[in-house]
């Protein structure tokens, strides 16, 4: 069964849904941009973190008198060396 007034003004309702389908397929387009952005920035975010909690480590390592230790994960990071005065 169908409505009575289902098929009056066909072309007017495929003109409509048409541009509700663009719209909503620009749209999707726009979010999948912010979602590879915000990928991208997740990633960089956790490579900073990650940087930064081995420094700490190197800093704590050279509070104990590690040096070795220290200079094996610099090393192995390829970090470059920095003084005390960079942590304060």
């Amino acid at each position: 069964m169908t409505h009575p007034d289902m098929f009056i003004d066909y072309k007017g309702r495929l003109k409509i849904l048409n541009k509700k389908l663009k719209e909503f397929k620009n749209n999707s387009h726009d979010l999948e941009a912010v979602i590879e952005r915000q990928k991208q920035e997740i990633k960089t975010l956790t490579e900073i973190m990650l940087t930064f909690k081995i420094k700490f480590l190197i800093k704590k390592l050279r509070e104990k008198g590690k040096h070795g230790l220290a200079l094996k994960i610099v090393n192995k990071y390829n970090l470059k060396q920095v003084s005390e005065s960079y942590y304060d």
